[in-house]
C-alpha cells in the first residue's frame, strides 16, 4: 500500500512538472515548415531588449532561387533561364543535361523587360512572325503573352538580322534553339531567374534598444525589405483577406505582359468599350461606350482611380475567363500560390491574398514593371501616343511624399482598407526600398505612418 502511494505521488509530481514548464517545451516539438514558404517565425529582435550592436538576423521571404532548389530536389524536368549569367539550362530529372548561352534578353527597366518567375511553355512553332519587329523567328516557344524563347531572327527573304533584336524575348543560337525545341514539350516548366530577386548582401545594424512594435489597426500587415527580403514587422501575414481593388495591380501586370506596346500607336493593343465594360459598380469619367483606347491608356484610370470599368474593359479584350485565368497563373508564377482571383477589378470577396504573398507582387513590380508603379503615382508617359486620362485625382495619402515609390490603396464594403505601398528609406547611407502592406486596416495613412516612423526610429541611423 505504501509503495502504491509513493508511485501515485511520483506520477502527480511528473504531471505537475510538465504543465509548469510547458507541454511543448517538455517534448521539444519541431516547428512546421512549409514546402514553399520559409516559415514566418516572427522577427528575431524582441521589442525593447538591450543587445550589443551587430548585424540583424531577420526572417527572410522566399526567392526565385528557392523555387529552383525545390524543382531540383523534386527531380523535375525544367528549363532555367538565368538572366544574370545569360545562360539557359535544360534539366532532366533535376540534373543539368544541356547548357546554352542567351544572346539577348529584354532591356532591364524598359517597357519590354523579360518577365521573371516560374512559367510553362504554352505554345511551340517551328517558325513564328513578329508583327512588332517585322521579322521571322525560328524554333519559337512561348511562355507568357508576347514573350518566348527562339532562335536568331531573320528578314522575310531569309537574311539574318545584322543586329541582335528582341522586344523582351530570349534569343539563343539557331542550333541551340533547334536542340532545345526538340527536347521541350508543351507544359514544361520554365524558371526565369533575375539577380534583382535574390538577397543582396546589405546588413542592418541593431541599435542598443529596439522600441516596442507600433500600434497598428490592420488585422494583417507586413513590412519587409524588397532587396534582401528581410522582415521588419509582421502580423498574421499568411492569412488570406479579400483584396478589393488591390486586384488592379495584377490586372495591370497581366495586361502589360499580354499586349503589344509600340511607338506606332496603331500597333499597340486596342481596347473597345462595350456596354459590358461598364457593368461593374462605379463610373470613370472619360470611359464611354463605343470609344477605343490603347490598353496602355487604360492603365492610368486603373492604377490611379482604381477604375472598375478600366479593369473590366481590359479583361474583356482577352475574354474575361481567359484573362482571370492568366491572372491566377501569373500570381502562381511569382510565388503567390494561395492567391485567388475570379474577376479583374476586386468586386468579389473571393479575390483573396495574404500580406506575405502581396510582398512577392510588390517585389515583382519593383524589379520588372517599375513603370507601372510610376503610373500609379500619376507620371504621364507619352512615348506611345497621347494619353486620354491626364487629370485623374490621386487620393493616395502618400502620393506627394518624396520617398514614395508607388502602389495601391483600396476600400472594401466593410469600410476597412487594404494597401500595398512602396517607400525608399536611407539606411547606413544606402537607399533601401521597403514594402508596407496592410490588410483590413481602419486607417491606412495612420497605420503606414506608424510603421514608417518605427523603421526610421530603429534603423535610419549611421547616415552622413
Amino acid at each position: 500500500m505504501k509503495t502504491k502511494a509513493v508511485i501515485f505521488l511520483l506520477i502527480i509530481s511528473i504531471i505537475f512538472f510538465i504543465f509548469s514548464v510547458g507541454f511543448a517545451e517538455f517534448f521539444i516539438l519541431e516547428p512546421y515548415s512549409s514546402s514553399f514558404f520559409i516559415p514566418n517565425t516572427n522577427r528575431l529582435i524582441p521589442p525593447g531588449k538591450i543587445i550589443e550592436p551587430s548585424p540583424v538576423v531577420f526572417t527572410r521571404l522566399k526567392t526565385l532561387s528557392d523555387i529552383k532548389n525545390d524543382l531540383i530536389l523534386d527531380e523535375v524536368d525544367f528549363i532555367e533561364a538565368n538572366l544574370g549569367e545569360m545562360k539557359m539550362r535544360f534539366y532532366k530529372s533535376g540534373e543539368v543535361l544541356k547548357e546554352y548561352s542567351i544572346l539577348t534578353k529584354g532591356k532591364e527597366d524598359s517597357w519590354s523587360e523579360t518577365p521573371a518567375g516560374l512559367f510553362k511553355i504554352i505554345k511551340k512553332h517551328r517558325i513564328a512572325y513578329s508583327i512588332l519587329g517585322d521579322v521571322y523567328m525560328p524554333f519559337h516557344m512561348t511562355f507568357i503573352g508576347e514573350y518566348s524563347i527562339h532562335g536568331e531572327p531573320y528578314e522575310q527573304d531569309g537574311t539574318p538580322l545584322d543586329r541582335l533584336f528582341t522586344s523582351g524575348c530570349l534569343n539563343i543560337k539557331d542550333e541551340d534553339a533547334k536542340e532545345l525545341f526538340n527536347l521541350t514539350e508543351v507544359g514544361l516548366p520554365l524558371l526565369v531567374l533575375e539577380d534583382d530577386f535574390e538577397n543582396d548582401d546589405f546588413q542592418y545594424s541593431i541599435p542598443e534598444t529596439i522600441s516596442p512594435d507600433p500600434e497598428v489597426s490592420a488585422e494583417s500587415y507586413l513590412a519587409a525589405d524588397l532587396k534582401n527580403n528581410n522582415i521588419f514587422l509582421e502580423k498574421e501575414a499568411d492569412l488570406l483577406f479579400p483584396l478589393d481593388s488591390i486586384t488592379d495591380l495584377m490586372t495591370a501586370i497581366v495586361a502589360s505582359e499580354n499586349s503589344v506596346l509600340a511607338f506606332d500607336k496603331k500597333k499597340t493593343t486596342q481596347v473597345h468599350i462595350s456596354e459590358n465594360s461598364l457593368l461593374p459598380q462605379g463610373a470613370t469619367p472619360g470611359i464611354e461606350i463605343d470609344k477605343t483606347y490603347t490598353y496602355f491608356e487604360l492603365l492610368y484610370p486603373l492604377l490611379i482611380a482604381s477604375s472598375n470599368d478600366a479593369a473590366e474593359s481590359l479583361a474583356l479584350r482577352f475574354g474575361r475567363a481567359k484573362f482571370v485565368q492568366m491572372m491566377n497563373d501569373r500570381a502562381s508564377s511569382i510565388g503567390m500560390i494561395n492567391t485567388k482571383f475570379i474577376d479583374a477589378y476586386g468586386g468579389s470577396e473571393v479575390n483573396v491574398s495574404s500580406a506575405e504573398e502581396l510582398f512577392y507582387l510588390a517585389r515583382y513590380l519593383l524589379n520588372n514593371r517599375y513603370w507601372l508603379l510610376e503610373i500609379s503615382r500619376g507620371k504621364v508617359f507619352e512615348n506611345f501616343g497621347e494619353i486620354s486620362f491626364k487629370n485623374l485625382e490621386n487620393t493616395n495619402p502618400f502620393n506627394d511624399s518624396a520617398d514614395y515609390i508607388g502602389g495601391q490603396v483600396s476600400e472594401g464594403t466593410n469600410g476597412l482598407k487594404n494597401s500595398v505601398l512602396l517607400f525608399n528609406f536611407k539606411i547606413n547611407n544606402e537607399i533601401r526600398p521597403i514594402a508596407i502592406i496592410l490588410l483590413a486596416s481602419e486607417n491606412v495613412e495612420k497605420d503606414t505612418s506608424e510603421i514608417i516612423n518605427w523603421i526610421r526610429l530603429n534603423f535610419e541611423h549611421n547616415n552622413e
